[in-house]
């Protein structure tokens, strides 16, 4: 799974399967939250305003009609919000086409701006009640605490590629 402002991919496509997955991570500089980007499109509002207008429940199955497009597509890295491993229907769209790896960063260090659940609940919360979650979403964990991001993509190809010569 993603955290937007890491700016790495939540699920790697089959493209990490060729190992050349590094080709794949460095050709954008920053990913963008694929899911949040297919319903502000369709909803042509934010997502706080789409949160706090209609409800995190409309919010949640608008992302899930995002991922069960996005997963289907190959060689793509489709980058999602933490909240994404709320609905267990999220999975196997997510999982079909790749691997999903979990980007773990400090809880205390999460932003809040422009986060309407994360302000409404609180980061920290959010973050305990979720990662069970995320662990048991997630193929290869990736915990990216003092890293920069080159460091991080190099960890994140070199699970890749352990995780596929051992699956």
């Amino acid at each position: 799974l993603v955290d937007s402002e890491a700016q790495l991919p939540a699920a790697v496509a089959d493209a990490a399967k060729k190992k050349q997955p590094q080709s794949l991570l460095r050709s954008t500089q920053t990913w963008d939250e694929i899911a949040d980007e297919m319903i502000e499109k369709a909803e042509n509002k934010p997502i706080p305003q789409i949160i706090e207008r209609l409800g995190e429940d409309f919010f949640r199955c608008a992302e899930n009609l995002a991922v069960n497009i996005a997963g289907k597509e190959k060689s793509r890295i489709i980058a999602t919000g933490g909240g994404i491993i709320t609905r267990p229907e999220n999975y196997m769209p997510l999982k079909q086409n790749g691997i999903i790896v979990f980007i773990n960063r400090d809880g205390d260090k999460l932003p809040t701006r422009g986060r309407p659940l994360s302000q409404m609940y609180g980061v920290k919360a959010l973050y305990e009640k979720r990662m069970p979650l995320y662990k048991q979403f997630a193929d290869i964990e990736v915990d990216v605490s003092a890293k920069n991001q080159t460091q991080i993509v190099d960890e994140i190809v070199d699970k890749i590629k352990n995780y596929y010569s051992v699956n």
